[in-house]
């Protein structure tokens, strides 16, 4: 293959009138193809060496002699369209030339990668949550919706705590000890049981001594007590 000064080179129009495309190849490598119609900037030393065969080509569809030069001549002028220009290329260091193929290697072993990575696995979708709880049923013969807040107040624990458990709450480190503690922590704690509600339908001898002394000290204006 010859040798060319590539730090400078002159560009010219490269115009294809024929009706087959021309490939323009120097030193057994293809650089272009030039398809019928189409008109490409190439080197100068490139297209006087694809001139060359496409004048050949053309001569051959027209059954004319490739050594006609009246014919090549007019060939010619319709294949070099014009536009010359010349292209002055930035020269560069062994070190510049290093550095752009080491930049360019990676980048190209990076988008290989990332081709053939496998997808990450997609996170399991979680199920939905009701809006509402079921209803539940109990022995099979009642059902029943859950309440909507069965946690109790503060104030409840600390009543319970107080009639039930007779626990003295004006003692400062005990009730540091108790507000130190949420709710949940205070019923597991203390075991606490809601209070028994009551209405005037059951006799008062149903009631356990805790249960009546309970309803009387609530309820010290409401008669007979029954449990509900």
């Amino acid at each position: 293959m010859d040798t060319f000064d590539i730090d400078s080179l002159n560009y010219v129009s490269f115009h294809n009138p024929d009706t087959e495309f021309i490939n323009v190849e120097y030193g057994k490598k293809i650089y272009a193809t030039v398809h019928p119609g189409e008109t490409k900037m190439l080197p100068l030393f490139l297209a006087e060496h694809a001139g060359k065969h496409l004048m050949d080509q053309m001569c051959n569809h027209a059954n004319k002699s490739t050594a006609d030069k009246l014919y090549r001549e007019e060939l010619r002028k319709r294949i070099f369209v014009g536009g010359d220009v010349t292209v002055t290329q930035e020269k560069k260091t062994k070190e510049q030339i290093l550095q752009e193929t080491i930049d360019r290697l990676n980048v190209e072993l990076q988008a290989a990668r990332q081709a053939a990575a496998p997808e990450p696995p997609k996170a399991p979708l979680e199920p939905a949550i009701p809006a509402t709880m079921p209803a539940i049923a109990i022995d099979n013969c009642q059902t029943i919706a859950p309440e909507t807040n069965g946690e109790p107040t503060r104030e409840q624990v600390y009543s319970f705590l107080r009639n039930s458990l007779k626990m003295d709450l004006s003692v400062k480190d005990t009730m540091e000890k108790l507000d130190a503690m949420n709710v949940a922590q205070l019923v597991s704690e203390f075991n606490y049981e809601p209070p028994q509600h009551f209405t005037n339908e059951t006799p008062e001898g149903d009631l356990s001594p805790e249960e009546l002394a309970a309803f009387k000290r609530d309820n010290p204006d409401n008669g007979t007590p029954t449990v509900l």
